[in-house]
C-alpha cells in the first residue's frame, strides 16, 4: 500500500484524531449547557428575591455587584471562547475527514492498479 503500512496507522490516527475532538466537544458543550443552566436558574432565583426584598439604594452594594458583575463578564468572555473552540475544532475534523478520505481513494486505487498490472 502506498500511503499505509501493515499496521495501519494512518487510519488508526486519524480515528484516534476524529474520535478526541468529538470527545472534547462533547464535553465542551456539556460545560456550556450546565452554565446556562445554571445561569438562567441564578437569574430567576435573583428576580425572586428582588421581588420579596424591600428596596435597597443602589449604592448599598456597589462593590459586590461590581464584583458579580465583572466576574460574570469574564466567564462570558470564556463560554465565547469555548463556542469558538467547538467551530474551530469541527473544521478540524471536516479536515482529518478530507484527509483520511483521500488516503482511502489512493489505497483503493493503488490496490486496484495493482490487481490490473499483475501478470496473468
Amino acid at each position: 500500500m502506498l500511503f499505509e503500512d501493515g499496521s495501519y496507522t494512518n487510519s488508526r490516527t486519524y480515528f484516534w484524531a476524529l474520535q478526541s475532538l468529538r470527545i472534547i466537544n462533547d464535553c465542551i458543550d456539556s460545560i456550556l449547557t450546565s452554565w446556562e443552566i445554571s445561569n438562567t436558574s441564578r437569574i430567576l432565583r435573583a428576580e425572586q428575591d428582588a421581588v420579596r426584598l424591600p428596596y435597597k439604594s443602589p449604592d448599598d452594594d456597589t462593590g459586590k455587584r461590581k464584583a458579580i458583575i465583572s466576574s460574570l463578564m469574564a466567564i462570558e468572555s470564556q463560554i465565547q471562547q469555548l463556542k469558538n473552540l467547538i467551530k474551530e475544532n469541527g473544521a478540524k475534523q471536516e479536515e482529518i475527514i478530507a484527509l483520511r478520505d483521500g488516503v482511502r481513494i489512493i489505497i483503493t486505487l493503488s490496490s486496484t492498479f495493482s490487481i490490473l498490472l499483475t501478470p496473468i
